[in-house]
C-alpha cells in the first residue's frame, strides 16, 4: 500500500525531527531483536558484528551512540522495525504523526476503494471515530449519516439518547 520510494526517506526524515524523543527511541531498541540492533551497529561502524554476541551486549553499544551515530544506525533499519518504531511512539504521543508530509500519509488512503477505506475505520477507536465525525464539513456530515443503518441508530438512541428519541417522534 505505500510506496517504499515516498514512505522510506519519510521515515528516516520523521526520526529526524527534534520533536522525535531520542531516549525513547533508545528504549523501544531494548525490544528490537538482535539481527536488527546488528544492522543498525554495522551501518554504523562499517563493519561486520559478531552475531554471537547478545541482545543486551548489542544493544548496550547502540545506547552509546550519540543522536548523528543513532540517526545513522536508525536509517540501516527494515521498513518492518522503522515502522514498529513509528508505531510505538506515536503510540505515546500521537502528534507526532504531525511530523509526516501529509501526503505521504494521505496517498495510500486515495488508493483504496471507498469499501475498503470503511473497513479500515473499523480498527479506529471510537472516541477518535466521533472526532474525525465531528471535524467533518456539513457537506461530508450528509454523506456520513445516509451510511448509518437506521435499526442501528435507532437501537443506539434508545439505549443511550432515548430523550433526543422522544423529542423526534413528538415533533412529527
Amino acid at each position: 500500500m505505500f510506496s517504499p520510494k515516498k514512505l522510506l526517506p519519510a521515515l528516516d526524515k520523521f526520526f529526524k525531527s527534534e520533536k522525535v524523543d531520542k531516549k525513547q527511541i533508545r528504549e523501544i531498541l531494548k525490544s528490537f531483536p538482535p539481527e536488527a540492533l546488528a544492522k543498525m551497529i554495522e551501518a554504523v561502524e562499517c563493519k561486520p558484528v559478531d552475531r554471537k554476541q547478545s541482545q543486551p551486549e548489542m544493544y548496550a553499544k547502540i545506547a552509546q551512540y550519540d543522536d548523528k551515530q543513532l540517526q545513522d544506525g536508525l536509517e540501516a533499519l527494515t521498513k518492518k522495525y522503522k515502522m514498529k518504531m513509528v508505531e510505538k511512539l506515536t503510540q505515546k504521543d500521537s502528534d507526532l504523526w504531525k511530523e509526516f508530509d501529509t501526503s505521504v500519509l494521505v496517498k495510500p488512503m486515495e488508493q483504496l476503494e471507498k469499501a475498503e477505506i470503511v473497513k479500515s475505520m473499523e480498527k479506529l477507536e471510537p472516541d477518535t471515530m466521533l472526532e474525525i465525525v465531528g471535524n467533518l464539513p456539513q457537506d461530508y456530515m450528509a454523506i456520513v449519516v445516509t451510511q448509518i443503518d437506521p435499526k442501528e441508530f435507532a437501537d443506539q438512541l434508545i439505549k443511550y439518547f432515548g430523550d433526543i428519541l422522544a423529542q423526534v417522534v413528538i415533533a412529527q
